[in-house]
C-alpha cells in the first residue's frame, strides 16, 4: 500500500493541463505503476531504500518498462547489460533486479551524491556536469518521497 501511494505521487507528474494528453497518460499509468511497485519490492528484498530506488527509476525512464537508451541501457532502471546482467544476456535480464543491485553496489561504496553520479556516469562519477545534475534531481525526488512517506505513514 505504502509503495503504491508513493508511486502514484511520482506518476502524478505525468499529467498536464491537456485533456487529450491526459487520456494517453491514463492508458499508460497502470504499467508504470506496476513497474514502480516492482522496483519498491525488489529494493526491499535487496536492502535498498525503496524511495531512493523509485527516484532513480523515475529519472532514468519515467518508469517505462521497455525503454532503451542510445548507449544501450535498458529497462526502467536503465542498466547496461554488459555490466549488470549475468552472461551479458539482455533478453533474459531482470533489469529491475540488476538496476537495484547496481544502485546498492554504489550506495554501499560511496556517499549518496557520488553513488548517484556513478550510477549515471560510471567510473567518471561526479566529474561530469550531467552526472552532478542527475544526482541533484534524483536526491530532490528522493527527499520529496521521504517527506510524503513520513507525512502519510509515520
Amino acid at each position: 500500500m505504502e509503495a503504491t501511494v508513493l508511486c502514484l505521487m511520482l506518476l502524478q507528474g505525468l499529467y498536464t493541463d491537456s485533456p487529450s494528453y491526459n487520456r494517453k497518460v491514463d492508458k499508460m499509468v497502470y504499467d508504470r505503476l506496476a513497474v514502480c511497485v516492482e522496483i519498491s519490492e525488489e529494493s526491499e528484498r535487496q536492502g535498498v531504500d525503496p524511495a531512493l530506488a523509485m527516484a532513480v527509476g523515475w529519472h532514468e525512464s519515467r518508469l517505462r518498462r521497455t525503454i532503451r537508451s542510445h548507449a544501450g541501457a535498458i529497462g526502467p532502471m536503465q542498466v547496461l547489460p554488459r555490466h549488470w546482467c549475468s552472461e551479458y544476456d539482455e533478453h533474459n535480464c531482470n533489469t529491475i533486479e540488476a538496476g537495484v543491485r547496481a544502485l546498492k553496489t554504489y550506495v554501499n561504496k560511496y556517499e549518496l551524491d557520488e553513488a548517484l553520479c556513478r550510477y549515471n556516469a560510471g567510473n567518471i562519477g561526479c566529474e561530469s556536469r550531467r552526472a552532478r545534475r542527475y544526482s541533484r534531481v534524483v536526491r530532490e525526488t528522493y527527499k520529496r518521497l521521504e517527506f510524503f512517506q513520513g507525512l502519510l505513514f509515520s
